[in-house]
């Protein structure tokens, strides 16, 4: 299963999912994610290629060097499943 598997709108999870990756890497709104240096083409947040569903909610990682250098290790992070409900169809999942 892939997040075009279970995404109901796109944007609005892109929207919750960057939110919640700047919020774990203690980054404000206005950051620069290329100039904080993460790997981002263009500087435009994008989705980790690995991803699952824990009971809190859905669980992001981003392998070593698919977000930033080897140095920063492995981010992950879970967004509750309250805040995607509107997002997601979590009857696929659940």
């Amino acid at each position: 299963m892939g997040f075009d598997d279970i995404i109901k709108d796109k944007t609005g999870f892109l929207k919750i999912a960057e939110a919640a990756f700047r919020k774990n890497q203690e980054l404000g709104i206005e950051d620069d994610l290329e100039e904080a240096g993460y790997f981002f083409e263009k500087g435009i947040f994008a989705l980790p290629y690995n991803f699952t569903f824990n009971q809190e909610g859905i669980y992001l990682f981003f392998n070593p060097y698919e977000a930033g250098a080897y140095a920063l290790g492995p981010i992950a992070f879970t967004i509750p499943y309250e805040e995607v409900k509107d997002v997601l169809d979590l009857s696929r999942v659940r």
